[in-house]
């Protein structure tokens, strides 16, 4: 687990960027879910970043996710973003679901790019494209 400090400088790292962002959901007060989007450096892929996303276990399958991909891609065209792109382990098969419902597709497969309990998992390389 990151520390405080560690988890402040994400944050501020994050946000000094205008082709980045965190959103987040909470309930009563509790961050029960949080999407970090990471715009690419170099001038020419500025477009275009990386997302990851994490809900509570207590809070999975209540929509949380789609919420915040569908505020993420609400955010985007502003702020000159048209290409989303992650990894998700070929196993999660729930999180599959959820980003193909989303528009994403798969292009490409890491084989054996994590090693989880001591098997190699595949990762899929997934994005969709946002209109400017």
């Amino acid at each position: 687990m990151p520390t405080l400090e560690e988890e402040q400088q994400f944050l501020r790292s994050c946000l000094s960027k205008p082709n980045s962002t965190v959103f987040l959901c909470e309930d009563d007060g509790a961050i029960v879910g949080m999407l970090d989007f990471h715009g690419y450096p170099h001038s020419q892929m500025q477009h275009g970043g990386i997302l990851g996303t994490s809900v509570a276990a207590a809070y999975r399958r209540r929509g949380i996710g789609r919420a915040l991909l569908a505020e993420l891609i609400r955010w985007a065209p502003s702020h000159g973003v048209t290409r989303l792109e992650l990894e998700v382990f070929a196993t999660n098969v729930a999180a599959v679901r959820l980003y193909e419902h989303a528009g994403f597709q798969t292009e490409g497969c890491r084989r054996g790019a994590v090693l989880s309990a001591g098997k190699a998992v595949d990762m899929l390389l997934m994005a969709r494209a946002v209109a400017a």
